[in-house]
């Protein structure tokens, strides 16, 4: 991973492209089965909820609720 921040909680499992491509801010809950498209980096922003199957393929900005293939923001926390 190439940056996971503090109180991040992933529910397994968790597909990468790479990984160290992935940044993950503080406070931040990852349901099941997220896909990172990382080819390129990635950032999940800080307190944020990812929905479970969510596929993210590029960045997700802070306090918000991500969901769907790909991940969009549904809402602003």
């Amino acid at each position: 991973m190439g940056h996971l921040g503090e109180d991040v909680e992933i529910k397994p499992p968790l597909f990468v492209d790479y990984g160290t491509q992935l940044s993950i801010g503080e406070r931040t809950f990852i349901n099941y089965n997220l896909t990172t498209l990382d080819a390129a980096p990635i950032s999940i922003g800080d307190n944020n909820v990812i929905g479970a199957g969510a596929v993210v393929t590029g960045d997700v900005p802070a306090n918000v609720v991500a969901v769907g293939h790909p991940a969009r923001v549904i809402k602003t926390l």
